[in-house]
């Protein structure tokens, strides 16, 4: 969020623990700290000043049954998620002593703690245990509410002593609607997107000189609805307004049904797309700093993630762990997540890609201290798309991506640094962190390494290698497999059909893929063209086109051989065939002689006849396409061919000659739709 924070940033905190390594000098400590919440106003409710401090240890503990809320302020530099349990109407801040249990907004909720005051403003609460919940997670591991339409309400609201409009309606509603709507449905692979109406400028009164987004949001549904909005039509509402006293660029609800998210002055496409992300229950994307191998000493940087809108510097797609959160990722319906699950080669293609294949490589990475699975996630990212802003920042596209996540813990998302250490900026040194082709990275605590082989604009091979397997091996090229297939058996001339080539790639899956250039081979004549005239197979893969052939009118009854060849440029080239029967067509049509008619012109002593024939067939209708011979005889003679035109006529000239009588005879009529040819009437003279 690109504004000047009102409250400083705390500092990260270092965590230490069991450490991973890579080829070059880095330790991974994961551990997590809870961080305290400052004290911000939300709805009529502001926290009492001992709200810091811990209940005293023999107030005895209650148990409060309500609906949890679950909001993030996003700063510039940091961010504070606190926890509400709204009861018989009135918001209590929960207070965790540990780490908080991944809670949803909308959540039914027993919660067991012990109050701060006799008025219950806030509750302190040992563990995550002490919240009994229903579920809102899918029995898929999905969060709720996340595919299809999202009707959303963008409300655009000023105050009483500030009723500037940074944005005109229009603009605001192509921004989200637009650009951010775009965003979600790119990221989803079509399968999300925004739809909903823009309303405002309102001024409520509420000064911008307080911090209550509660208010805000209450004041702006009023105004709404008093302007006939149906605000309970949206399940998605966005409150927009010029900066006020509120230190938070945005500020949103961790799911919820409705949702809510509130946009203060900075109206971006990574600020919403950030928030909405909040409210589609993702957490943040962090990154771990890492020091050397020597301190084992890691600082969990809450926005870190340079290639995830769930960080803080860029509209980027959301990572693989959170879309497979969302249901965007790894489902039947969806481009599918890779699982490596022995040691070999994996293939992943370009991540923002608007396909169907494989986007990232989910690799096993040991389990945490409650026994829940980990994995490290690969991904290959190309400028194109929202992914377009990361070709101009470090390595991210040169590479691939690794991040570590937990499986069931939306918020353990972490983007690992493969080249620490290269920038004192913390934030920074994310941006060049992309694992590059030939490095390495290893994870001694679970015997693993993970090395990228190559990348080539399209693809990316990474090698794993879980138990000290050895090196990757070496590649070894070998002669790829061509095929024809499909077609027809049998045509008649004048006719084409198409055949389908596919082309196997034998190399050994060390190698990177390989461009294969198509050509062929036909009779004579002939015409023929390849949908792709290259083919780009990674090994073991396979990759079709198809090839049209067309014969011509005048090929002979016969069998004859249709070749298509593939080479490359390194060797290993191969080709194949097919016959194709080509039949001589039967025609019933008879061709005759409609009219002939004679005119002659004298030049001087010279005289030239032109004949203009129209052939028809048996049933007097014109004969077009056909090859028609005609003769002159008398004062001059000669003979000569022509194909009638789109009326069936057929033109010829005799030439000079002195003068006298003169005859002109068609003596044939030809075609692939001619069947035979009668002579009767064919000859006129002058």
């Amino acid at each position: 969020m690109n504004f000047t924070p009102r409250t400083p940033a705390p500092r990260p905190t270092a965590l230490t623990g069991a450490s991973l390594s890579l080829a070059f000098p880095l330790a991974l400590a994961l551990a997590f700290a809870a961080a305290p919440s400052s004290v911000q106003a939300h709805g009529n409710h502001a926290l009492p000043p001992q709200a810091s401090e811990r209940a005293r240890p023999d107030t005895p503990e209650i148990r409060v049954e309500g609906e949890i809320e679950v909001l993030v302020e996003d700063y510039a530099e940091h961010a504070e998620t606190r926890y509400f349990l709204r009861a018989n109407g009135r918001p209590v801040e929960l207070h965790f002593r540990g780490r908080p249990p991944q809670l949803l907004t909308g959540t039914r909720a027993t919660v067991r703690g012990r109050p701060f005051s006799a008025d219950l403003e806030a509750l302190y609460v040992e563990s995550g245990d002490s919240v009994s919940t229903q579920s809102t997670v899918a029995s898929s591991g999905t969060l709720p509410n996340t595919l299809g339409e999202q009707r959303t309400l963008v409300m655009l609201v000023n105050f009483q002593d500030d009723t500037s409009q940074p944005m005109s309606r229009a603009s605001a509603h192509s921004l989200v609607f637009g650009t951010v709507g775009d965003y979600f449905r790119e990221n989803s692979a079509g399968q999300t997107w925004l739809a909903g109406d823009t309303v405002g400028w309102y001024t409520i009164p509420v000064s911008s000189t307080s911090c209550n987004s509660g208010q805000i949001a209450s004041e702006a549904e009023k105004r709404a609805t008093q302007a006939g909005v149906k605000v309970s039509d949206y399940s998605r509402r966005v409150y927009m307004f010029p900066r006020n006293a509120c230190g938070w660029a945005g500020l949103a609800t961790v799911g919820g049904n409705p949702s809510q998210a509130w946009i203060n002055g900075v109206f971006t496409v990574q600020n919403i797309s950030h928030e909405l992300g909040h409210n589609f229950g993702l957490r943040h994307a962090k990154a771990l700093s890492c020091d050397d191998s020597t301190s084992l000493n890691c600082v969990v940087l809450t926005y870190g993630d340079p290639a995830d809108s769930m960080g803080n510097r860029r509209a980027a797609h959301f990572g693989a762990f959170n879309k497979m959160l969302l249901g965007w990722l790894g489902t039947e319906h969806s481009p599918q997540v890779l699982a490596a699950t022995r040691s070999e080669r994996y293939y992943i293609d370009a991540y923002s890609a608007g396909d169907n294949a494989p986007k990232a490589l989910r690799v096993p990475a040991g389990k945490d201290a409650g026994g829940r699975q980990q994995y490290y996630f690969v991904e290959y990212r190309r400028p194109a798309g929202y992914d377009g802003s990361l070709g101009s920042v470090g390595n991210l596209t040169s590479g691939v991506i690794v991040r570590r996540a937990t499986e069931g813990d939306s918020d353990s998302s972490f983007f690992l640094d493969m080249t620490p250490k290269s920038s004192s900026m913390r934030t920074w040194d994310m941006e060049d962190g992309a694992l590059v082709p030939g490095a390495t990275f290893v994870d001694a605590a679970n015997d693993l390494r993970l090395t990228l082989a190559w990348a080539d604009g399209t693809t990316a091979a990474v090698d794993v290698a879980f138990g000290g397997s050895g090196p990757a091996p070496s590649c070894s090229a070998a002669t790829p497999t061509l095929s024809l297939s499909g077609g027809a058996a049998e045509v008649l001339a004048g006719q084409g059909t198409s055949y389908t080539v596919s082309l196997k790639n034998n190399d050994s899956s060390a190698c990177a893929s390989a461009t294969f250039d198509l050509t062929r081979a036909l009779p004579s004549g002939w015409s023929g063209s390849f949908a792709a005239s290259k083919l780009s197979v990674s090994p073991g893969a396979t990759a079709s086109t198809t090839l049209s052939v067309t014969t011509t009118e005048n090929t002979a009854s016969g069998t004859y051989t249709v070749s298509a060849s593939a080479t490359r440029s390194s060797g290993g080239n191969a080709s194949a065939s097919t016959s194709l029967k080509v039949t001589a067509p039967v025609s019933d049509t008879v061709a005759r002689v409609g009219t002939i008619t004679l005119s002659s012109s004298s030049r001087g002593k010279n005289v030239s006849t032109t004949a203009i024939a129209s052939i028809v067939d048996q049933h007097g209708r014109p004969l077009t396409g056909a090859s028609v011979t005609g003769c002159f005889s008398g004062a001059t003679s000669g003979c000569s061919t022509a194909t009638t035109d789109g009326v069936g006529q057929v033109s010829f000239g005799s030439g000079n000659y002195r003068g006298g009588g003169i005859t002109f005879c068609v003596t044939a009529v030809s075609g692939s739709h001619v069947g035979s040819f009668d002579a009767s009437n064919s000859c006129r003279s002058n």
